[in-house]
């Protein structure tokens, strides 16, 4: 996998291998810290799961392709079955887990070009998509065996189809293709993908003085949005009533959480009202530092990365507020606006529905890209002032935290 590294230019060969090197990394230690329990995985997680698929898929049992999750059961199989070329007999998780390594450094790459689109230039893009190679929480999904990274680099992909000058009859049937085999992955990214071309058809119409029509627009989607989401899960391959009675699951399982006092169950059960809330406790997940609560080493990395991600998060509408009081460039402002307003949709969406912060993962490139494009404009003189409100921030947060923690 490092030696495909030959197929990039210098630069992208730098961030690939700084982003496959990250997750060998990450993942030795993680397996490490699995091996201490006696497992190659983590505990109660999917990894297991996945893993035992591959291999039985692997070994002909092609009817485990009619899942929901198929045509990612249909990668990993032939992941192993191309292992199985190479001569290695036995087929463990040590040789199956570099699948996702590998899907992961591709999504950094991806998130360089998706970057530079946005308008990024390529220093800055390079910087956003190695922080984002080498950020801890975002690693850590990276390195699992799961769909969500196969996902995001499913996502990137469209987008960077979407967003290309290729002729729109070619990208209308490549982008057909992800969606097809997003059908058999995550069914929902059907719709984030669509969610996508809505907002920037939005934008497009808000920022061409065609704010009527982009108020209609928005309107439309919201109606189309509410009716269309179970049939896109339907197609996936889930039973008509599965979708309510995993809801009902993921309440169960919340209020049994809430009983032992989590506070991302006490919210995620208190209903729509909390949404807001409840986006806001995704996107600082995990919160607390995950070392507070069990020590190990893999805990440590998280942990020491996402206080950095918190201090981000919370300068985040400094950046947002100073932007738009001082930028007239039109085209900067649609841009910014377009991800802004996805990056919020798809929390709602996903805080209605699964609540997991781990569904995010897919869309961290687009929230780093954001964050680049809003801090280059920001006044180095108001820095100062910045930091003191965001100390005071993080003081109010960890009261509140505690607060609700207890009652």
């Amino acid at each position: 996998m490092a030696l495909l590294s030959l197929i990039y230019k210098p630069e992208l060969r730098q961030i690939y291998l700084t982003a496959l090197f990250s997750c060998v990394t990450m993942g030795a230690i993680m397996i490490g810290v699995f091996q201490e329990s006696g497992s190659f995985f983590d505990l109660g997680g999917d990894d297991s799961k996945f893993f035992r698929y591959f291999l039985e898929a692997s070994d002909g049992n092609t009817s485990l392709y009619q899942f929901r999750y198929g045509n990612y059961l249909a990668l990993g199989s032939g992941f192993v079955s191309l292992l199985k070329i190479f001569g290695l007999v036995q087929i463990t998780p040590l040789s199956v887990y570099p699948l996702n390594w590998f899907i992961g450094a591709n999504v950094c790459v991806a998130t360089f070009f998706l970057a530079k689109r946005f308008g990024l230039d390529s220093a800055r893009s390079k910087m956003v998509a190695i922080l984002l190679s080498i950020y801890p929480f975002f690693v850590f999904y990276e390195v699992k065996i799961l769909r969500d990274i196969f996902s995001g680099l499913l996502l990137m992909s469209f987008l960077l189809l979407y967003t290309s000058r290729l002729k729109i009859i070619v990208r209308i049937c490549f982008m057909a293709v992800i969606a097809l085999i997003c059908l058999k992955v995550r069914g929902e990214f059907i719709l984030y993908m669509v969610g996508y071309v809505g907002v920037d058809k939005f934008c497009d119409l808000y920022y061409s003085n065609q704010r009527y029509k982009a108020i209609f627009l928005a309107l439309i989607a919201g109606v189309v949005l509410l009716f269309s989401y179970n049939i896109i899960i339907g197609l996936s391959g889930r039973e008509a009533n599965e979708v309510s009675e995993l809801s009902e699951s993921y309440q169960a399982s919340r209020t049994s959480e809430s009983s032992e006092g989590s506070l991302g169950a006490k919210l995620k059960s208190g209903g729509p009202i909390f949404t807001p809330i409840i986006m806001l406790y995704m996107w600082l997940s995990p919160f607390p530092p995950p070392f507070f609560l069990k020590q190990n080493a893999y805990n440590l990395i998280i942990s020491v990365g996402v206080i950095f991600w918190y201090l981000s998060c919370l300068k985040m509408p400094f950046y947002i507020s100073s932007f738009y009081k001082r930028s007239s460039n039109t085209e900067k402002r649609r841009v910014i606006s377009k991800l802004l307003i996805y990056i919020a949709l798809v929390s709602a969406m996903i805080a209605l529905t699964s609540a997991d912060s781990r569904h995010l993962i897919s869309f961290y490139p687009l929230a780093f890209i954001s964050f680049a494009l809003l801090k280059q404009d920001f006044p180095l003189s108001r820095y100062g002032v910045m930091n003191f409100l965001v100390a005071i921030g993080v003081v109010i947060i960890i009261t509140i935290y505690f607060i609700l923690k207890i009652f």
